[in-house]
């Protein structure tokens, strides 16, 4: 009898030890995942922080990557989001909030948006469209209007209205990056064109309020922004330059037909004191108007290549 009652003692002895093992097992299984997540969710990150400055570049740049286009327009403008899901930016974007996926290119200028490594049918991008590059008159809030032939809101600068995105209730964004975290809740992407197929909750509702990943939500996608602040700060940076060239805010800088007339930006008094000899503008702006990336409810990033935009 005591042989088998120690029988049955070695047996539940060794159970709990493989139960143990089995645990130790799962336990190490999915911290392993959740590094491995986090490890991804760090390069996706990277990732659409390089497309964000392809973004900014483009912005900045944009006189010179519409040379021929008479008048040039100024710069300040980001393409339209790829709604129909054909990798080239649309035609125009007439909503308040355009959204769809990131353009992959702008063939006709030489542009490319997307960086290789990301799967592009993930990556959404949502615009204010008093930033697009075209979309008609009834996208630009007053004071701006839509210029011809350029199909572009005017005056677009410091001024410019208070932009209609707000990234986990800051307000003020110009664009969000969106990468879409696995798929949840029924949606079903295969061929899908259909914005709630890949992004969560508020995200899809096709208003301007949108959500980064963060604990309490049910939420998943990743998301980095450009807020108004840093957009401006960069554009500073480009007008410097040209007063610059120009050798002040005369001559050609204030001819009527140059976008930088046009655009009022002798008003900018952070221009204007340029114009007048004072020092260049603070190239980042304060650190309360950053742009927000989110592994996290208002985790702060910096900007990729080390916080420098091509050419600035």
């Amino acid at each position: 009898m005591r042989s088998k009652q120690q029988g049955y003692v070695l047996l539940v002895i060794l159970a709990l030890m493989m139960a143990g093992g089995a645990g130790y097992f799962v336990s190490t299984v999915n911290e392993t995942a959740i590094q491995s997540e986090a490890g991804r969710n760090k390069d996706i990150l990277k990732q659409l922080r390089n497309a964000r400055d392809r973004l900014l570049t483009y912005a900045a740049t944009h006189p010179e990557v519409y040379g021929d286009t008479t008048p040039t327009p100024g710069p300040g403008y980001f393409p339209c989001p790829d709604q129909d899901n054909n990798r080239w930016t649309d035609g125009s974007c007439s909503d308040e909030v355009a959204i769809g996926r990131l353009p992959e290119k702008i063939g006709s200028r030489g542009v490319n948006f997307l960086p290789e490594g990301l799967d592009r049918q993930l990556v959404w991008y949502a615009l204010d469209s008093n930033y697009s590059y075209q979309g008609g008159d009834s996208r630009c809030d007053a004071p701006m209007s839509n210029k011809d032939p350029i199909d572009r809101c005017e005056p677009l600068n410091h001024d410019a209205p208070s932009s209609r995105i707000t990234l986990n209730g800051k307000s003020d964004y110009v664009a969000l990056l969106f990468y879409a975290g696995m798929a949840q809740g029924g949606q079903d992407r295969g061929t899908s064109n259909d914005v709630t197929d890949f992004l969560d909750g508020g995200n899809a509702d096709g208003d301007g309020d949108f959500f980064s990943v963060q604990a309490g939500n049910d939420i998943n996608d990743l998301v980095v922004g450009i807020t108004k602040a840093e957009w401006l700060a960069l554009m500073r940076k480009r007008l410097v330059q040209d007063i610059s060239d120009n050798g002040g805010c005369d001559g050609g800088l204030a001819d009527t037909d140059h976008w930088f007339s046009r655009n009022q930006w002798a008003d900018d008094s952070v221009i204007s004191g340029r114009c007048n000899g004072g020092s260049d503008p603070d190239p980042d702006p304060d650190d309360s108007e950053k742009s927000e990336s989110s592994e996290k409810s208002g985790k702060k990033n910096g900007k990729g290549n080390n916080g420098k935009h091509n050419g600035w």
